[in-house]
């Protein structure tokens, strides 16, 4: 009588356990802002630190943005069932998360009519990975507005990178398709950067932040400043005064719909952009 033994199931696949260096690199990306850090940070702790965040990386304890620049997996720094439960996303998070990633507003039919879009690609609800711990859905990868301005952020400093333009529009609520690049403003000569995830990039302008007209928003990452709808409408009319971007005609329009038109003027005088503000009125 032949005997047939049950086959073992394939065992799960965990993470190695990161070593002394690594655990710090975690606890250093947990405290960054959009807890991003680049190599530079790790420095002080490690004899080569890019090859740190590499194997974190590979290991699934890090995601890698772009050349030099990671941010912690979802979950992904759980050293502990305590750390594990301190990580979980409260689903009023994910409601804000959910927020920013879909975009909510009125879907522009007039691009349809153009012929610019078929059909409303926005992401069916469900369609979304779920935290492995606590099994809630979270927004991964990180969208390019997210990680553009992490990136943009370990390069100048937290609070001297903001989202605009486009990228703007869409952590405003006013929808888009999803853009494969991410408009940046930093105060200092800065050359576009590539991305891991999005092939677009990161596409900067120089601009002394303080003269701006700013808010925050909701990003995958963590809060971010973009510039306000006001501001906004500006920078796009300034930027493409010829429409040659099918979606900024639309933007504007969208965005003044409910811009407080004091701020408008106030911004328009005090930035030398009177002639940009009437060719936006002449629009309307």
């Amino acid at each position: 009588m032949t005997t047939t033994s049950a086959t073992p199931a394939d065992p799960v696949t965990q993470p190695s356990a990161p070593s002394a260096v690594g655990r710090i690199a975690l606890e250093l990306a947990t405290a960054a802002p959009f807890q991003t850090i680049r190599a530079v940070d790790l420095a002080p702790f490690a004899v080569r630190p890019s090859a740190v965040l590499a194997a974190l990386a590979r290991d699934g304890w890090l995601h890698r943005l772009a050349r030099g620049a990671y941010c912690l997996v979802p979950g992904g720094a759980a050293l502990s069932t305590g750390a594990r439960e301190s990580r979980t996303t409260t689903t009023a998070e994910h409601d804000v998360r959910e927020t920013a990633r879909v975009r909510p507003g009125p879907f522009p039919a007039e691009m349809l009519e153009a012929g610019v879009l078929d059909e409303d690609p926005r992401p069916a609800a469900g369609s979304r990975p779920v935290d492995p711990f606590s099994g809630d859905p979270v927004p991964w990868p990180p969208t390019v507005e997210a990680a553009a301005i992490a990136v943009a952020s370990t390069i100048h400093g937290h609070g001297a990178a903001v989202l605009s333009g486009l990228s703007a529009a869409r952590l405003l609520g006013i929808w888009l398709p999803l853009l494969d690049v991410a408009f940046v403003t930093v105060p200092s000569p800065q050359r576009a950067l590539p991305l891991d995830d999005h092939p677009g990039g990161i596409n900067f302008s120089q601009r002394p932040l303080e003269n701006l007209a700013l808010e925050t928003r909701p990003t995958d990452l963590g809060p971010a400043l973009v510039t306000c709808p006001e501001q906004t409408m500006l920078d796009l009319e300034h930027a493409d005064r010829l429409h040659r971007n099918p979606f900024s005609w639309s933007v504007i329009r969208r965005l003044g719909d409910t811009c407080d038109r004091e701020l408008l003027d106030h911004l328009a005088r005090t930035q030398r952009r009177r002639r940009t503000l009437d060719r936006i009125l002449g629009l309307r």
